[in-house]
């Protein structure tokens, strides 16, 4: 159980319009019989054709944390995970600018999905250090607590998640097993 507050803002930087995304999150859960907590931030500036231009995120829980940063040089990510006792950074290559940070909130809002739409997007997974698709299908429209709201199925790394977004991009709901 847990919640995400996701701000999007129009922003120029150095000259460079596009949008401001930060994502705030804490969730609860249980993990081999023992309860969790993480807290999840993350930010990105995405310029006005929809590349990835630098984020920021951390992931932290009562035992441990882990960040990670990037920034777009060309076609290039150069990205850097950092736990509080090491850290690594590699070159990725992007030349179509697709790769996401964020979740599937940002996204829905930047691409305004429809019913019956099905495609792939790219997400930086900070423990390869690899960008990998995540696929998804818009499945039907319903209403969620007074509110019409995408069905939305997408699957990454052998994961399926549903979630409940809102045509403006909130995810109300989501489950995965």
């Amino acid at each position: 159980i847990g919640f995400s507050h996701t701000t999007l803002t129009p922003e120029e930087r150095n000259g460079v319009p596009g949008i401001r995304v930060r994502d705030q999150g804490r969730f609860a859960f249980t993990l081999l019989g023992a309860p969790q907590q993480l807290e999840v931030t993350a930010h990105a500036f995405i310029d006005a054709d929809w590349r990835l231009q630098e984020f920021g995120a951390t992931v932290r829980s009562p035992t441990s944390s882990f960040r990670w940063t990037g920034r777009r040089a060309g076609d290039d990510l150069h990205v850097t995970v950092a736990t509080p006792t090491s850290s690594i950074s590699k070159r990725l290559r992007d030349p179509s600018g697709g790769t996401f940070v964020n979740g599937l909130s940002s996204w829905a809002a930047f691409h305004r999905l429809h019913e019956g739409q099905s495609g792939k997007a790219w997400m930086i997974n900070p423990l390869a250090l690899n960008p990998e698709p995540i696929y998804f299908v818009v499945r039907r429209r319903e209403r969620l607590d007074d509110q019409e709201v995408l069905v939305v199925e997408s699957e990454m790394g052998g994961m399926t998640t549903t979630s409940w977004v809102t045509p403006e991009g909130d995810v109300l709901k989501e489950t995965s097993p």
